[in-house]
């Protein structure tokens, strides 16, 4: 993949992902929200417990997906965009286009999600 299309498609992911972040902040911090979000039963706590894990679990996966983003364009701008990091062959096309930030050629990605479990 042309590292200039890879740098705009990564740019646009972190442009919606800091719109995603921005919108979930706004939403937690309004404090109107939260009196709305109070349980007026004390079944409903188990609820608001659940929705305020899954919220944070949102917010980490968008920062840990930024992050990623970000290594993308680093290594755009050092010159070793589209290389596995673990063997340094070329991660093919296809794949970058459906995961501009991916760092791992399929082989070692799938190593890679075998050993993580």
């Amino acid at each position: 993949m042309d590292p200039q299309v890879a740098r705009k498609r990564l740019e646009r992911m972190l442009a919606d992902l800091d719109e995603a972040q921005r919108t979930l902040i706004a939403e937690a911090g309004d404090s109107s929200m939260h009196v709305a979000r109070l349980s007026q039963h004390p079944a409903d706590y188990g609820t608001d417990l659940s929705d305020q894990e899954r919220e944070d679990a949102m917010r980490r996966a968008a920062q840990a997906e930024r992050h990623e983003v970000l290594t993308a364009l680093g290594r755009i701008d050092e010159g070793s965009y589209g290389r596995c990091v673990v063997c340094g062959a070329e991660i093919l096309d296809e794949r970058l286009d459906a995961r501009p930030d991916a760092i791992r050629c399929l082989e070692h990605q799938r190593e890679y999600e075998t050993t993580r479990d």
